[in-house]
């Protein structure tokens, strides 16, 4: 799982890879042979990072879970046993008396009909029996996982979005990290899209069986890899409502070509160049199926970003508009590389992606128009 082993002065400490947690446990060894020990204590479950004093004995650590913030604590380290807790910190203390959005780990059958593992974060005030909306938030990578912690960012804004009363899903599809090398590796080699996109339906399937999330109003949301996802989703089914995109690719000839890395990533995936395979990257290429998507997109992609190059995002916005069947945005972050690093900007995405939700999905009136009405801008974009 994460790679850091702590030395103790008989062995060493290890998280160990579990799906949407670590497992702590302790090797020690005896004589040629190592032992191996799972921790108890309390936090163990959701314990997520860690350092061991010189003593061998005084541990700090980092728990959290989906509806509690990170906090550090410290404690004994008694043989198997984490014992003697105490705080070590007070970090936004504020979010205390903030309501929050209860999530669960919830698992289904996938693609290879293998077990599919999630985190489902509920709406607030949620009442049993309704139905409410539901996105699926799709972590990048794709060797990326999403874990049943304290995680909230400007690409994925979980708590914003359950606020206004929505579920949401995050899917540790074919591919993703801390599942095993198997598991990493089963989309390679032309794979790549085909177990992914079963994980995910699936998992939206999963939360409308439960009575939990209602048909007719989903969304999907990613950034990088969770926006490649997204679009890959929307090009082949029209039940997502709304969709929003960051830093995604849409056309993968040009990507081997213009990514640092994208005759590596390409070539694992796909199984083959695009001078060897054309028709494969023609094929795996979402823009020839975009001039039939009715979901409306919002789009983000920064200047500067070397991993997913803007003219991606230029590629998807153009065939959209062109064909114009259904309402898409371009934002444009000046400067940026792939990840937004500017305050600024992230808050802008966000901002973005709400005002585009409220529209497309939650039933909330259009922003007022910027242009005036008769304008010469008005009439030049008309």
């Amino acid at each position: 799982g994460s790679p850091q082993l702590l030395p103790t002065l008989d062995g060493v400490l290890a998280l160990l890879a579990d799906g949407v947690r670590y497992r702590p446990a302790r090797y020690t060894r005896s004589g040629s042979g190592w032992t191996k020990q799972e921790l108890a204590g309390t936090h163990t479950q959701n314990l997520f990072d860690w350092a061991l004093g010189h003593d061998g004995r005084t541990l700090v650590y980092e728990h959290s879970t989906p509806t509690r913030p990170t906090q550090w604590y410290q404690a004994l380290l008694n043989g198997g046993t984490i014992e003697g807790v105490t705080d070590l910190t007070n970090l936004n203390p504020g979010f205390r008396d903030k309501p929050t959005h209860p999530a669960r780990v919830e698992r289904w059958t996938g693609a290879r009909d293998e077990e599919v593992e999630g985190i489902l974060y509920y709406p607030f005030e949620y009442e049993r029996g309704k139905k409410y909306p539901l996105f699926l938030s799709i972590h990048g990578g794709p060797t990326g996982y999403d874990m049943d912690r304290w995680d909230q960012s400007y690409a994925y804004p979980k708590l914003l979005l359950a606020q206004r009363g929505a579920f949401i899903l995050e899917v540790n599809y074919h591919g993703s990290g801390n599942y095993g090398l198997e598991w990493v590796e089963s989309i390679c080699c032309g794979n790549y899209y085909d177990l992914e996109r079963v994980d995910l339906e699936k998992g939206v399937d999963h939360v409308i069986q439960l009575g939990l999330a209602d048909a007719k109003r989903l969304g999907s949301t990613g950034w990088s890899n969770g926006a490649i996802l997204t679009t890959e989703l929307v090009t082949r089914t029209n039940r997502f409502k709304v969709a929003s995109a960051g830093a995604g690719d849409v056309e993968w000839i040009s990507d081997w070509g213009n990514v640092d890395f994208g005759a590596s990533f390409d070539n694992y995936y796909f199984g083959a160049a695009p001078f060897e395979d054309p028709d494969l990257y023609i094929r795996k290429s979402p823009y020839f199926r975009l001039k039939d998507v009715t979901t409306p997109t919002i789009l983000f992609t920064g200047t500067e970003d070397r991993n997913v190059p803007p003219s991606q995002s230029w590629s998807h916005f153009r065939v959209m508009q062109q064909v114009g069947q259904t309402p898409v945005r371009l934002v444009l972050f000046p400067g940026e590389p792939h990840g937004l690093k500017k305050y600024v900007h992230q808050r802008r995405k966000m901002e973005e992606d709400l005002a585009w939700f409220d529209q497309h999905l939650f039933g909330e009136a259009a922003p007022p128009p910027v242009v005036e009405k008769g304008s010469p801008l008005a009439r030049a974009l008309a």
